[in-house]
Formats: C-alpha cells, structure tokens, sequence
C-alpha cells in the first residue's frame, strides 16, 4: 500500500563500569528498546468496507476497527482486496537490565557471574510475517486481550563461569547457564498456525462481534526452569616449533537432561498434551581433541 512505513526499531541503552582493585570489575546495563510500525497483510474487505458486516467479525465505518481505504494510501477502494500495510497499532516494548562481575586473569584464575532480567510486552509478533493478523479483527493489536507479554522471552537469566590456570600448562574451565524458562501462549492449531485461544461465544466490542482472545492468553504460561552445567580440561605443551594442545569437553557434565520447553496447544497434537514436555536437554556428550 501507499502509505506503508519502514519497521523501525528505537533502542536506549545506558551502562555503568566501575573496578575494584586491579582486577574485579562491576558492569550494569539497562536496555529500553521500542519496536513499531509492524508490517503485515491486511484483508481491505474486512477492515475497510463501510458497510461491513460486524456481527460477522467485519468492520464498518462505525466501528473503533474501521481503517478507511485512506489509511492505506487510496483515494477509494483498489482493484484487488489485500495489501501490505502498516499494521494499526501494533507495538513490541523491551526492557533489560543485566549486572556483571567479572574477575581478570591473576592469581592463576578468572571468573565471571551475571544476571540478566528480560521484560517484554506487546501485542504482535510478527515482522511481516503474513499471518492472521490483518486477516482476523480478533487478533488485531488493538482487540481486547492482544496486549502481553512477549512469547519467547525469558525473563531470567543466570550464568556463570570460572578458569584455573597451572603453571606447567593444564587449565580447567567450568561454564553455568540457568534460566526460567520460555514464555508461552495457550494456543491452538488453525492453518498450520498456532494460534491464541479464543473465546467459546462471540461477544461485541468497539462495534464488532467476534471471538475474541481468552484474557490471559497471551504470554500466559511460562515453559520449565531449567540449567546447563559444561567442562573443559585443557593441556597445552611448548615444542620446538608450536606447541601442543590436548583439550576434553564434557558438555551436561551431570546428565541432567532437563525438560526445556513444552506443549502449547490446547487440544496437544497427538503426541504430547497441552503442558507436556517436548523438548530436553541433550545427554551427557565428551569431546576429546589433540
């Protein structure tokens, strides 16, 4: 359409850095970052059609949905009923701040432990995806229960990591991640799409009758907690000419094939019910390199 804008992302990030002594050091960040004017698919005959018929999820001109054919950059209706466009309202907010303490190489170690915390809401997920939303007033940014928090994000975050170093050339090196899980929506499958779940009887809001979202569906539901614990030995030896390097990795050192995410349709998919694992931790795996 005419009048469609670029996606565009605006990102504040402040930081502070102060050491302690010669080789401790405290880092802190906050991140705001704004995403807007989403690009998607818009169905003219459902949103753009005075006399549309809202009992049957459509739009009229009377309606708080109605997006005349000027919003889109026509002066009437065009000769073809979809377009590319901005989509109306459509917003990604992202706040983050992470703390770091980090201990340089001395004294034969280093070390480092962080915290991250994520929060992120909006009301679309799509980056010109092509999917419902354009298509669907009831997954409109602007329909009740669209805004929430961001499926995907992980609102926890802890790693840390360490390495001692011995003068004849071994090194042993732990690294941690945790984290507290992935959000997700109660959805189900329509089309190949998950989809959030919607409402049972169709009820009216800003002049249009539809099936609106469940209220709390969106961003909803949060997958398993859930950590990560590698090791690396590492022997290095001078020659001549180069040097040579023996090297283990041992990644899930304690087996612990934790779940990571889960089912999120409603209905399952025939495999896994709704809030059953479907994804782990790989086993226990050993590298050796020379």
């Amino acid at each position: 359409a005419p009048s469609t804008k670029t996606p565009y992302t605006d990102e504040l990030m402040l930081g502070y850095a102060t050491t302690f002594g010669k080789d401790l050091s405290l880092q802190v960040t906050y991140t705001d970052r704004t995403t807007q004017d989403v690009l998607e698919d818009y169905d003219l005959g459902l949103y753009s059609n005075p006399n549309g018929n809202t009992d049957g999820g459509q739009a009229d001109e009377n309606s708080d949905f109605y997006l005349p054919y000027s919003y889109f950059g026509y002066d009437s209706a065009p000769p073809f009923n979809y377009v590319i466009g901005t989509l109306k309202g459509g917003e990604r907010k992202y706040q983050g701040l992470e703390v770091t303490l980090q201990k340089q190489k001395s004294n034969n170690w280093q070390g480092m432990l962080s915290y991250t915390y994520n929060d992120a809401e909006g009301n679309s997920n799509s980056d010109g995806n092509a999917d419902f939303q354009g298509d669907w007033i009831a997954l409109d940014p602007r329909a009740p229960n669209q805004w929430g928090p961001q499926p995907g994000n992980i609102e926890h975050q802890f790693k840390a990591f360490g390495t001692y170093f011995w003068d004849f050339g071994l090194e042993i090196s732990g690294v941690f991640n945790w984290n507290s899980g992935a959000l997700y929506s109660r959805t189900y499958s329509l089309y190949g799409r998950h989809l959030p779940e919607m409402v049972d009887v169709p009820y009216e809001v800003g002049g249009v009758t539809d099936t609106w979202i469940v209220p709390g569906t969106v961003g909803g539901e949060t997958g398993p907690a859930y950590y990560t614990f590698d090791v690396r030995a590492k022997y290095t030896r001078e020659l001549p000419v180069g040097k040579l390097e023996f090297f283990l990795d041992i990644f899930n050192i304690f087996d612990k094939q934790s779940a990571i995410s889960e089912q999120d349709l409603i209905d399952g998919d025939g495999v896994y019910a709704f809030g059953q694992a479907t994804d782990w931790v790989r086993p226990r795996r050993a590298y050796l390199g020379v």
